[in-house]
C-alpha cells in the first residue's frame, strides 16, 4: 500500500510539472547566443495562405540570402497562426501573441534584435532578394547605429559606380 501512495504521490508531482507552459522559443537565451557568437537575431513573421509571406520566405531560403544570413543572423522563423510559445522580456505567450506585442498586423514582418536582446530595426513587407541583402547588410554592418536604412541603401548605390 505504501509503495502505491508513493507512486501515486511520484505520478501527480511529474505530472502537473509536465504541464508548466514551456517555451519553444526563447528569444532571451537566443539573444545570448547571438552575443556571444557577434550575430544578431532575425526573426521572420509570417502566417499561412499569405501570398507575399511565401515569395518571402523563397528569398530568404535562396542561397545568396541563406549565405549571409548564416554567416551574421540566428534567423528565427515565426508563423503567427502556429501555437507555439515565445517567451521575450518577461513576455510568454503565442506566436500570434507576441506578433501583437510588437504591435504587428501586417505580413510577412522582419524584425532584428541584437545580442543585448534589443529591437534594433524592423521592415514590414515583402523584399526581393537585393532589398533583403542590403538589410541585412545594414544590420550586420551595425550602420543602424549612425545611419538610417535609406542613407545606407544610397551609399551602396554610390560605391557600387
Amino acid at each position: 500500500m505504501l509503495r502505491f501512495t508513493l507512486l501515486v504521490i511520484t505520478i501527480l508531482i511529474f505530472g502537473c510539472a509536465s504541464n508548466d507552459i514551456k517555451s519553444d522559443f526563447n528569444i532571451d537565451k537566443l539573444s545570448i547566443q547571438a552575443k556571444d557568437t557577434n550575430k544578431s537575431i532575425m526573426i521572420f513573421f509570417h502566417k499561412d495562405y499569405c501570398g507575399f509571406c511565401e515569395k518571402m520566405e523563397e528569398n530568404i531560403d535562396s542561397k545568396k540570402i541563406q549565405k549571409e544570413i548564416k554567416k551574421d543572423f540566428l534567423l528565427l522563423p515565426l508563423n503567427i497562426d502556429d501555437e507555439e510559445i515565445v517567451s521575450y522580456k518577461g513576455f510568454k505567450g503565442s506566436n500570434h501573441k507576441f506578433a501583437k506585442e510588437f504591435g504587428i498586423t501586417l505580413y510577412p514582418t522582419l524584425i532584428f534584435i541584437d545580442g543585448n536582446n534589443k529591437a534594433i530595426y524592423s521592415t514590414i513587407g515583402y523584399r526581393k532578394k537585393e532589398e533583403l541583402s542590403n538589410i541585412l547588410k545594414y544590420i550586420s554592418s551595425k550602420s543602424y547605429k549612425t545611419i538610417d536604412f535609406e542613407t545606407f541603401k544610397t551609399n551602396l548605390e554610390f560605391e557600387e559606380e
